[in-house]
């Protein structure tokens, strides 16, 4: 609510399924769910295709799947994997290490990522075997592929849901039967869900940025202190879908709107303090997210944005996402449930008692208008931003690492 009440104010100022597809006929696939690698062998690879490289072509393979149909190659892409998987482990165990040793302690607090980091370095022990991933990724050099058959992004997104269902046979599977037992299950099919699969496959090896960014946006979905609401040189926490604002931080988000009214002189950016004190608690990540009114007040655009730490009081940009809305596509009475909110209600009276906004209801319904507005380009940029942040994190709720069912890493 915190976000629309800050537009408003604004302006007066199957049950699990059970399949076997035994021997399925691999180009009996047309109506699948996976991508079709025909190699010039005649060799078909069915998964899932990455974007594409200049030489090479990489592909997500369910690892039973490949072992079964395609055993020459499996071996040979195993025994590379293995390799790259000892130098993957050693950089993530260093890192991990360092994460441990950034992360200030809350006093009288469990913290769930400290818990997750310290079960990593057990399993990750270098006297101990690497468990085999469900999924494998295998690279394959152009010359020798004949041609690639990717399917639409709804049905890509329904096979990574099944794999991480754990169902057997998802590669040949009907896409009507994969759905129906993915709504069984509970699975979104809808871009809500972005499906990540990237703990059920080995630990790559990846650039400093590239980790930064995962923990950056493990540590902003896991901590509520390190979401911010900004408008210009006004910023809020942002607590997640129902802002929460206090009395004292109303007061003072009408006095900062006051002041910039006023032209008053500014002080310390106030986010700037908000990033010092998140680099202080040993964090990387941070999300803002920014609004915007047209002059006219008939368009609100909101901006989310996830921020990573890359050095000593250092801090880049590295996702963002948009939405919009304009108050005149609002059907009517949008904002009613805004008036009677008890946090609008009193953002009221302590303008009316600053004589802002006393006499002019039209003023105060279009606040409302525009709190509503802000309400729904919220959603839409804060739902597109979690779903990249989810994409990208490291699961903290791994349930096993075996090949018949969901990892995480």
């Amino acid at each position: 609510m915190g976000m629309a009440l800050l537009g408003s104010i604004l302006i007066l100022l199957s049950s699990p399924l059970l399949l076997v597809q035994g021997g399925a006929n691999v180009e009996e696939t047309a109506g699948s769910a996976a991508d079709r690698v025909v190699l010039r062998d005649g060799s078909v690879l069915l998964g899932q295709v990455l974007p594409a490289r200049p030489t090479r072509i990489e592909v997500v393979v369910r690892r039973d799947w490949a072992e079964e149909h395609l055993p020459e190659l499996a071996s040979s892409w195993q025994a590379l994997e293995e390799r790259i998987l000892r130098r993957a482990r050693e950089d993530r165990l260093d890192r991990l290490r360092r994460w441990r040793a950034d992360r200030v302690p809350v006093r009288g607090a469990a913290d769930p990522v400290v818990s997750w980091i310290d079960a990593e370095l057990d399993r990750l022990d270098p006297g101990l075997p690497a468990d085999p991933t469900p999924l494998m990724l295998v690279s394959i050099d152009r010359r020798e592929v004949a041609r690639v058959e990717e399917r639409p992004e709804d049905r890509r997104r329904m096979l990574r849901q099944g794999w991480r269902a754990g169902f057997d046979g998802v590669e040949t599977m009907p896409v009507d039967r994969l759905q129906e037992g993915l709504q069984a299950l509970g699975f979104a099919l809808s871009a809500i869900d972005p499906a990540p699969i990237d703990d059920l496959l080995p630990i790559p090896v990846e650039s400093d940025r590239r980790w930064l960014a995962r923990r950056a946006s493990t540590e902003v979905l896991i901590d509520p202190d390190l979401r911010f609401v900004r408008f210009g040189g006004l910023v809020l926490p942002d607590s997640g879908p129902a802002i929460e604002v206090d009395p004292a931080g109303l007061a003072q988000a009408v006095g900062g709107l006051v002041g910039n009214l006023l032209g008053e002189p500014g002080t310390t950016d106030p986010m700037r303090l908000a990033l010092a004190r998140i680099e202080g608690s040993g964090r990387v990540g941070a999300v803002v997210t920014q609004l915007e009114l047209s002059p006219g007040f008939d368009r609100v655009a909101v901006e989310a944005s996830l921020l990573v730490r890359t050095g000593p009081g250092r801090w880049e940009r590295v996702a963002w996402r948009r939405g919009e809305s304009r108050v005149a596509e609002l059907p009517p009475g949008a904002g009613g449930d805004l008036a009677r909110d008890p946090q609008v209600q009193t953002a009221f009276r302590m303008l009316e008692a600053i004589g802002i906004g006393r006499t002019d209801p039209r003023a105060r319904r279009l606040s409302l208008s525009v709190g509503a507005a802000t309400r729904i380009a919220l959603d839409r940029a804060r739902s597109a931003l979690d779903a990249d942040l989810q994409e990208a994190a490291l699961r903290l709720d791994r349930i096993g690492n075996g090949r018949n069912g969901p990892g995480a890493r």
